[in-house]
């Protein structure tokens, strides 16, 4: 009962730090939290399944936890998507400067070159 209860605990740190860098948009510390948050939770599905009340306190803080990590991610997620779209969006309106040849025309831009002796 106390490694179980152990395993829990650890899970629900680990849960509460990756929640905390969600909840300041610490995205780089979330992720790093990754491994560890999946070596607590396999650690924990390890264990066979019980109902003993003496645990029902620190089930529940993980549900809690678990549930704020889940509202967290989704919202992160929907911030980066966000950004994503602006930045492309910003790109997709940049026009490249015209290209001048040796005459000093404006000359039409030429697809991809390979610059190769080789053929």
């Amino acid at each position: 009962m106390t490694a179980l209860l152990t395993a829990m605990g650890r899970l629900a740190d680990v849960l509460e730090q990756e929640n905390t860098a969600l909840a300041v948009m610490d995205l780089r510390r979330a992720a790093a939290s990754l491994p560890e948050k999946t070596a607590a939770f396999d650690a924990l599905a390890a264990f066979p399944p019980t109902d003993d009340p003496a645990l029902a306190s620190e089930a529940q803080r993980l549900v809690r936890l678990a549930h704020e990590n889940r509202v967290a991610l989704r919202r992160a997620i929907a911030a980066q998507q966000r950004v994503i779209k602006i930045v492309v969006r910003a790109l997709m309106t940049v026009q490249a400067a015209p290209a001048y040849g040796a005459s000093g025309r404006v000359v039409a831009r030429g697809g991809p070159m390979a610059w190769s002796a080789r053929v």
